[in-house]
């Protein structure tokens, strides 16, 4: 069974979305995505809501055409 950060780093790969974009949009360095990622840190919970956010996005822009 995946844990949730498996998931939507599944999710990220499976959208290709770039690490630099998502973590502009968190406001974070590229860094703490990947060590994030990893597992060798752990968001804030206002960086974590916003990380999934960002990459819900666009999971429903396949279904919505639309994002942001």
């Amino acid at each position: 069974m995946l844990t949730e950060r498996e998931s939507y780093w599944i999710k990220r790969k499976r959208n290709k979305i770039k690490m630099i974009d998502l973590a502009k949009y968190i406001g974070i360095s590229q860094a703490a995505v990947s060590k994030f990622e990893n597992g060798k840190i752990d968001f804030k919970e206002r960086n974590l809501e916003k990380y999934k956010e960002f990459i819900d996005s666009y999971e429903r822009k396949g279904e919505k055409g639309e994002r942001f």
